[in-house]
């Protein structure tokens, strides 16, 4: 949803071009490799047609497989380019320490240009790494229409237990 809102947001005014590298986790091993080589070639290609285009790469992978994936298929095709990451996760920062990958994210780092956080907290984990002018902080925040008031969520405490479940989402805990 945060990357579909992104889109939304960017193409208010600004031309976007989106390259889908969502996979199902059910996939075998051999079709993900497949799918994000392709995905890798078609960032390659757009590249190539649109040479000042400023990406925003709104899937970097804070896990180690994910982030081999990154190295080996979309990294690569970013040389030279604007590159703004997105940084979802709150465990982002382990990247950087992980035995497997602390020296090949390091790599990675002069290659992006600012990476986005969605809280304060996770911009200090990475502050060891990123200097302060490269890491931006955008709040993760819900859009005031759907905050219900007190005199709502009183009421609807007092109601009980719906037939339809409520569901409460919660992130960066």
């Amino acid at each position: 949803m945060a990357t579909l809102r992104l889109a939304e947001q960017l193409e208010k005014d600004r031309s976007v071009i989106r390259i889908n590298t969502m996979i199902h986790a059910n996939e075998s091993r051999k079709d993900k490799w497949r799918h994000y080589a392709k995905a890798g070639e078609t960032l390659g290609q757009t590249l190539e047609q649109y040479p000042n285009a400023t990406v925003v790469w709104t899937s970097i992978s804070p896990e180690a497989a994910g982030h081999f994936r990154d190295v080996r298929t979309i990294f690569p095709r970013l040389k030279g380019k604007r590159v703004i990451a997105a940084a979802h996760w709150g465990k982002f920062a382990q990247i950087f320490s992980h035995p497997l990958t602390r020296w090949s994210a390091r790599r990675l780092l002069p290659g992006l240009d600012q990476i986005v956080f969605t809280a304060p907290v996770l911009s200090e984990a990475c502050a060891a790494w990123l200097p302060e002018g490269r890491r931006v902080v955008i709040p993760n925040t819900l859009d005031p229409e759907v905050i219900p008031d007190a005199t709502m969520v009183s009421n609807r405490i007092e109601e009980g237990v719906r037939s339809r479940p409520r569901v409460l989402f919660l992130s960066n805990m």
